[in-house]
């Protein structure tokens, strides 16, 4: 799955937070909502600001710049 998976021509994502378990423990999803592909894209422990900047660095700095619709 992930070693054949393609990252390239992202336009638009969605981030949202999801409570797991009692005590407020969340997790950051992020989701391809492009037209043509709805996906989860990734997931990281948290709900804070240093979480979703892991997820900009594993998407790479060429692949945000592309990215025209931020939905949260």
């Amino acid at each position: 799955g992930k070693a054949h998976r393609v990252l390239d021509n992202i336009e638009a994502i969605g981030i949202d937070e999801v409570a797991y378990q009692l005590g407020h423990k969340y997790l950051t999803v992020v989701y391809q909502i492009d037209r043509e592909c709805t996906r989860l894209l990734w997931i990281g422990e948290e709900r804070t600001e240093a979480t979703i900047r892991q997820f900009f660095t594993f998407l790479g700095a060429e692949r945000c710049q592309r990215l025209k619709y931020v939905c949260s």
